[in-house]
């Protein structure tokens, strides 16, 4: 069967953050920098979402309001746009998330988050939290969601911390102590203070490989007997490689369809893009609507560009899952120096022996899902 056509909006209601995680695809100058999306433009952005959908013919907008850390805007904020959101999204002809994408420290989080369809955290080793006590207030946060009956999912940047961390001790602290059942692991990217910090956060593309590897193997030990549980990528290349298609989920969302709007409504194709100091935009939705950006000839060649396979994938029996969407990455690739590829062959071929050991999907439809959405 065919899976749901997603496209991707990351509506950045603001860059700034009052975290600095090293990590972060954003830049901490742009962080200072951020002002704040008006609560108008957010309407606005949604019926450009309307009008885009429509057009595009997809089935699946997956609306993310992101930052920085969005929740900064407060409560009423969000309890102002959202359901104006909904009013204008429903009963459009397509379906429809709005997810919380959050590092859920904010005092009110539970009033913020019950607005949403779907909500997602982010942890990672060393880079994450620099005080002890924001991470408390993380985890009590979580509680306080599990409490109100709010499920969220966790999306960790694999780094260097973590691979030295290894798989048995990271699900001890987010399945076993957290009690977290969706995961996503997402491959880093080096942009954004991640990039000032890359030395000591960028693993080789084999040590991504291996860890992934190793989370697949702790995975397929507990995925049958824990229903809710969900690990991606494993659980979704493991979907992608049984329909025999590519999944949102893997690819570089740019294939599938996405679109990074800025709080100024500058906006890009790429979602990493747009936290840099230096962004080629392809347009402003303010000035013109989300439908126009994307028609963009800037916009088309990012989308033109990123479906292009890369020279040395031409041939490769795993393009089918990857589609080369390792974008940012192959800049940094020595095929003598890593034996592994920034499409992590050794991971899409591990899976792959998994489906031939009889290893199937929970599900057999798989219609979106980035950032732990």
């Amino acid at each position: 069967m065919a899976a749901h056509r997603t496209f991707l909006y990351h509506v950045n209601v603001t860059r700034d953050c009052n975290l600095r995680c090293t990590h972060c695809y954003i830049s901490s100058i742009v962080k200072k920098h951020s002002g704040e999306m008006e609560r108008q433009n957010v309407i606005n952005i949604a019926n450009g979402i309307v009008k885009h959908m429509e057009r595009i013919g997809y089935d699946l907008a997956e609306i993310h309001l992101i930052g920085g850390e969005p929740t900064q805007l407060g409560v009423d904020f969000f309890e102002y746009v959202i359901p104006e959101m909904r009013k204008i999204l429903d009963g459009r002809g397509f379906k429809y998330k709005l997810c919380l994408v959050s590092n859920l420290i904010h005092p009110e989080i539970v009033r913020i988050a019950s607005l949403f369809d779907q909500v997602a955290t982010s942890w990672e080793p060393e880079t994450r939290f620099p005080k002890a006590k924001l991470e408390q207030m993380w985890r009590k946060s979580m509680q306080r969601l599990r409490d109100a009956g709010i499920k969220f999912g966790c999306t960790t940047a694999v780094t260097k911390p973590l691979i030295k961390m290894g798989v048995e001790a990271m699900m001890q602290k987010l399945y076993y102590e957290e009690g977290i059942k969706n995961m996503h692991f997402g491959f880093f990217i080096p942009s954004g203070d991640g990039l000032d910090h890359m030395d000591e956060i960028f693993p080789a593309f084999h040590e991504t490989s291996a860890f992934l590897i190793d989370v697949a193997n702790w995975y397929r030990e507990r995925r049958l007997e824990d229903p809710d549980l969900y690990v991606n990528p494993a659980e979704s290349l493991l979907q992608a490689i049984h329909t025999n298609q590519p999944v949102d989920d893997i690819v570089c969302p740019i294939i599938a369809g996405s679109m990074d709007i800025n709080w100024d409504g500058n906006a890009i194709s790429c979602i990493e893009a747009g936290g840099n100091t230096e962004v080629p935009w392809s347009g402003n939705v303010y000035e013109t609507s989300v439908d126009e950006v994307s028609q963009t000839a800037s916009f088309k060649r990012d989308v033109i560009n990123a479906r292009r396979p890369h020279k040395a994938c031409i041939g490769c029996d795993a393009y089918q899952f990857c589609r080369s969407g390792c974008g940012v990455l192959a800049k940094y690739w020595d095929p003598e120096k890593d034996a592994d590829c920034p499409g992590f062959k050794g991971f899409i071929d591990h899976v792959r022996h998994l489906h031939d050991d009889g290893v199937r999907p929970k599900a057999l439809e798989f219609a979106g899902g980035h950032a732990g959405c």
